[in-house]
């Protein structure tokens, strides 16, 4: 993935549909699936590229979404990268939340 990655959410759009997604995720999960993932090393977040990774690849990630548009216009192309950006940041805003 681009070492630049922090640039993709400057935009502020960008920041409201991550937000967006965050939250949404947050509804749909389990309680004790966010605690798995809270609990997860952060160099261990892989594990969840077949899991919500794949997910969100198949749901929210589609080409007709704001957030994928905002991906594809600052430079990320590939879905598997978008997802792992997600789980990352979302993996972070959890731990904000939590801890």
């Amino acid at each position: 993935m681009d070492k630049n990655i922090d640039k993709i959410i400057s935009d502020d759009e960008m920041k409201k549909d991550l937000k967006t997604t965050f939250e949404f995720l947050k509804l749909i999960i389990r309680e004790s699936h966010l605690q798995s993932l809270i609990n997860t090393p952060q160099d261990d977040l892989c594990v969840y590229y077949f899991t919500l990774g794949l997910w969100l690849r198949n749901s929210i990630l589609s080409p007709d979404t704001k957030l994928y548009r905002h991906f594809i216009d600052s430079g990320l192309k590939n879905k598997d990268d978008m997802s792992t950006y997600i789980v990352y940041e979302f993996y972070k805003y959890l731990k904000v939340k939590w801890d």
